[in-house]
């Protein structure tokens, strides 16, 4: 097809523009808003389930900024993270975890508690338990009996608070030759679920569940406060702000409503 001089003129002209709105340093043209770097959560591994809908949620508040989340064991992620790994923000199930990195430096000394958890036990639904495991010579007898499991309290908070707990009912010397570890929350009631094990889990986690039920819930006087705490680990830049803008949301009253829906105890300041 012959394409005259004038016509040849036009289509470089048009693919001119086209570069020159293509390119990257006109990214705001005709009124488009580039984006801020995503912040990188580093999170505990009860949070699976309430981090994205917590992201989704501040995403949405006209804000540029996208939140992009890691999930594991908060002892797992604390050492990720001193071994160099890029956090912008770190939520752990308990407090250790973020001393342990204030100790070696890596924070700004900005922490908030952002949610609270309980504990219970679970087994495979539709088993039937002894009604006597309420009490702490029941769940003593129970749990001599037959192997159970429990999150690793070497990096799990969860299987920390369920040490403590089990200590303090006076239980732990006597079962703890049945234990089987697992190497977070999630994998505990992986273990039930699957394994047909019975396990101490979050109470999040076990409503979550369709194939295991809640047996007991421990007494919240046998173990510290369950308290997620989020932290920055870094300090300065545009991702650090938006790290400490993201923080003080998660305890605010907009973030309450999801955590209140996945469970979770809110901590609002009054």
């Amino acid at each position: 097809m012959h394409i005259n001089t004038a016509h040849k003129l036009a289509l470089v002209g048009l693919a001119s523009i086209a570069a020159i709105l293509l390119s990257p340093n006109n990214a705001n043209a005709f009124g488009k808003i580039s984006e801020t770097d995503p912040i990188t959560v580093f999170a505990a591994a009860s949070l699976a389930d309430v981090m994205p809908r917590l992201a989704d949620a501040w995403q949405s508040g006209s804000r540029a900024v996208r939140v992009r989340t890691s999930i594991g064991a908060s002892g797992v992620i604390a050492r990720q993270i001193e071994a160099g790994a890029d956090a912008d923000l770190f939520i752990s199930a308990n407090q250790k975890w973020i001393t342990y990195l204030t100790s070696s430096g890596h924070t700004t000394h900005i922490s908030s508690v952002v949610a609270r958890n309980q504990l219970v036990m679970v087994v495979p639904c539709g088993t039937a338990t002894p009604k006597s495991l309420s009490n702490p010579l029941g769940l003593k007898r129970f749990l001599s009996s037959e192997r159970f499991a429990m999150a690793d309290p070497t990096v799990s908070p969860a299987g920390d608070y369920t040490k403590v707990a089990l200590e303090n009912l006076g239980l732990w010397s006597a079962v703890k030759p049945n234990a089987t570890y697992a190497g977070s929350v999630r994998l505990a009631l992986l273990l039930t679920e699957r394994g047909g094990l019975p396990s101490f889990v979050y109470t999040t986690d076990a409503a979550k569940s369709s194939l295991a039920c809640t047996s007991i819930e421990l007494p919240s006087n046998s173990y510290p406060p369950i308290e997620y705490v989020g932290m920055l680990p870094t300090s300065g830049g545009e991702a650090n702000k938006a790290a400490k803008a993201f923080l003080t949301w998660l305890t605010g009253p907009a973030a309450a409503v999801i955590w209140q829906q996945q469970g979770f105890g809110a901590t609002v300041p009054k």
